[in-house]
């Protein structure tokens, strides 16, 4: 239950951010840590101010260290009681995250400039299709669609709600990170080729669609999933549709992208599926696999594919150029690795996260440089390593690793971290052992 234990050791982790020279720390607040039950109460009966108070704790910490506070408003932990009503599939959602996101501008938007709203809708959303992650329901195909339908409607409440309320007193930022998994044509094959914009459409542009193209999901989307609902009975397409008011609040009500970008996956053409039961992957219909290749992290799914980041923030900047000069980020990157033993791994010689690091930065300096995406902040994942969903304490991700062995919870930087300070320090590559782990890309 005590994870990293950050809620009591968030003064030595502002530390470890200092050493390591961070400009900003992109953190997340817990919805039912500031308000339990969902909903603040007419009088604010139903705010935690022992929640505040650590929210306005660490903000204040930061800030005196030097580190801008970014914060993300809901990162998969949804108030039990909302979650009983339905949460991120029920219509209402708008309605509740509009109040706490309210009272967090309210509290909190003095000192915090870059709001983010929902994290990576698209996994949520996931999380129906297998029923294998919080909130433990399996409705594929229906309830993924309804996740990210009333996510986007929120955010898009809550930017509104900035834009007119806070922005002119707070002059802050409001986006959202999503889950950025690039798809390569197996070949030149163009059905291969199709199938890759089609994986592509299905995962980023089922949120940048509405957002930053037309208001409305991509067309690949409501022509396949319509056709396909149609085919195994429905009578409406299993896609949810936006009446013509919210496709005008949902166009542009972005500030700026974050892009959670890990690796790569090829693509390749294949039949249209549409049996029942339904199904988010079945509704896409492309095979996807990885290069025998590329190199392998820890976890199953994370194949190193640097040129992978580059590609997916030129298309992305291309694709989706309804506001211009949109700020892109990359609000995550990580390599992932089993754990050390024995501790304590400040003896740890992480040479595959120092790779992975360097030469993605290296891809994202070639975007910006070369492609001219604007593109303006980098963040790792993760700073220590954390509790990783499913994967428990097996998988670590962190720049320090936590020993979770200890009930102290105690941190200890990586490799990997003395090399990240320097390019901090530095604000570029020129390392001569990056320089060498570059060469071996």
């Amino acid at each position: 239950d005590d994870a990293c234990k950050s809620y009591s050791k968030w003064t030595a982790d502002v530390n470890n951010l200092a050493t390591l020279g961070s400009q900003f720390y992109r953190y997340s607040f817990s919805w039912p840590r500031i308000l339990p039950n969902g909903l603040p109460g007419d009088s604010g009966e139903g705010i935690n101010w022992e929640g505040v108070a650590f929210y306005n704790d660490t903000i204040n910490e930061l800030l005196e260290a030097g580190i801008e506070p970014m914060v993300t408003l809901f990162h998969w932990d949804m108030p039990q009681a909302l979650q009983e009503l339905g949460g991120s599939t029920s219509p209402l959602l708008p309605s509740w995250f509009v109040q706490y996101a309210d009272l967090c501008f309210k509290l909190f938007g003095d000192r915090v400039k870059y709001w983010m709203t929902f994290n990576e809708p698209q996994t949520v959303a996931d999380c129906y299709e297998s029923g294998l992650c919080a909130p433990g329901i399996l409705n594929p195909g229906i309830g993924s669609y309804q996740v990210v339908h009333q996510q986007l409607l929120a955010h898009a409440a809550a930017w509104h709600l900035y834009n007119t309320t806070y922005r002119a007193s707070q002059g802050g930022k409001v986006g959202i990170p999503i889950a950025a998994q690039w798809f390569e044509p197996q070949n030149s094959d163009q059905k291969n080729i199709d199938a890759a914009n089609k994986g592509l459409q299905f995962n980023v542009g089922w949120l940048l669609s509405p957002l930053l193209k037309t208001g409305n999901y991509p067309d690949v989307m409501i022509y396949t999933v319509g056709n396909v609902s149609r085919d195994q009975g429905f009578t409406k397409s299993r896609l949810p549709q936006f009446t013509p008011e919210e496709q005008k609040q949902l166009l542009g009500a972005v500030d700026f992208v974050g892009l959670n970008y890990y690796t790569a996956r090829l693509a390749k053409h294949t039949i249209q599926v549409t049996t029942n039961p339904p199904s988010f992957y079945t509704d896409m219909s492309i095979i996807e696999h990885s290069d025998r290749d590329w190199p392998r992290a820890a976890s199953l799914w994370l194949r190193v594919v640097p040129w992978g980041i580059r590609r997916m923030l030129t298309w992305a900047s291309g694709e989706f150029d309804a506001v211009p000069g949109m700020e892109w980020m990359i609000t995550e990157n990580g390599y992932s690795s089993a754990p050390e033993e024995p501790l304590p791994c400040q003896d740890s010689w992480d040479l595959h996260r120092v790779q992975y690091l360097t030469s993605h930065l290296d891809q994202v300096l070639r975007a910006i440089k070369e492609d001219g995406v604007h593109v303006t902040r980098y963040t790792y994942w993760a700073l220590m390593d954390n509790f990783e969903w499913t994967d428990g304490y097996s998988k670590n991700f962190g720049l320090y690793c936590t020993a979770f062995a200890d009930p102290g919870r105690w941190r200890a930087p990586r490799y990997s971290a003395a090399v990240f300070a320097r390019i901090i320090q530095d604000h570029g590559l020129a390392l001569p052992d990056v320089q060498r782990f570059l060469a071996r890309q």
